[in-house]
């Protein structure tokens, strides 16, 4: 268990891109982490004298004082998300957890979510923005961990993988299935039957809760209306949005958002 006086502290939380293909040599200070998740292409690095492949869907980590470079790929585009973090319970999970030497974590797809939850939390200020940057940073090492810890796991079915990237790719899109089963190509019937075996929910049901999941982010840590995040979420009215909100939480959005009694 950690103390709960271990501190931390989400500096900056951002999507980028990359196209330099030569090698960036950074020496990583003080007690910086850099937690980077590749979106897109693939790029390279090197640390500990160690050289990783970094292909789309893994991430890395670079922890404080480690010499390290990193470069793209020639002649592609990478898209990336990072956040920099720094605090004594930062080095206590890794530590937990036995990730401290886990600099590079392929077949991440999963964990993705956990860096858009930083981008949103970052834009916030305060004590509240670090609060729950701390609790989204303990949910990620945990699934970091099963992830780096359990290999003997069968992977998830390709066509699973691709259908939970896209499912990801659309929170705040509108899903047009007959596009999804081109790309895929298999019956609709089939890929809903295939994701639930796996995943345990149906692909509607998924988005519908990764939804709910931003939708909290939202509602606690931005200035949009009841009625601009069902808008952004892409549900079909604010009331549809708060209905489904309550029927999950027990509350509605309006009490869900109402300030803390300190």
């Amino acid at each position: 268990m950690t103390n709960c006086k271990e501190t931390f502290e989400l500096l900056v939380a951002a999507e980028s891109i990359s196209n330099n293909s030569s090698v960036q040599n950074r020496d990583n200070q003080g007690e910086l982490y850099l937690f980077e998740f590749i979106l897109k292409e693939h790029g390279f690095l090197t640390i500990e004298s160690q050289r990783y492949d970094c292909p789309a869907d893994s991430y890395f980590m670079i922890p404080p004082n480690v010499e390290n470079s990193y470069w793209s790929a020639p002649g592609i585009i990478q898209e990336k998300i990072f956040f920099v973090c720094r605090g004594s319970l930062v080095k206590s999970l890794v530590a937990t957890y036995e990730l401290e030497k886990s600099y590079m974590v392929a077949n991440a797809r999963s964990l993705v979510k956990y860096f858009y939850n930083m981008l949103i939390v970052a834009k916030q200020y305060g004590a509240r923005k670090d609060r729950e940057a701390a609790l989204i940073f303990h949910k990620f090492i945990q699934a970091a961990h099963l992830i780096v810890y359990k290999d003997d796991e069968p992977l998830l079915p390709p066509m699973v993988q691709e259908l939970h990237r896209l499912l990801d790719a659309h929170l705040e899109k509108k899903i047009d299935f007959s596009i999804i089963n081109k790309e895929i190509a298999c019956s609709q019937a089939y890929m809903v039957r295939l994701f639930k075996k796996h995943m345990g929910v149906t692909p509607h049901e998924y988005i519908l809760r990764r939804r709910l999941e931003t939708a909290q982010l939202l509602l606690k840590h931005s200035t949009l209306s009841i009625k601009e995040i069902a808008e952004r979420l892409v549900f079909s009215d604010q009331y549809h949005f708060s209905n489904y909100f309550k029927k999950r939480l027990g509350i509605s959005p309006s009490q869900f958002r109402k300030p803390e009694v300190s």
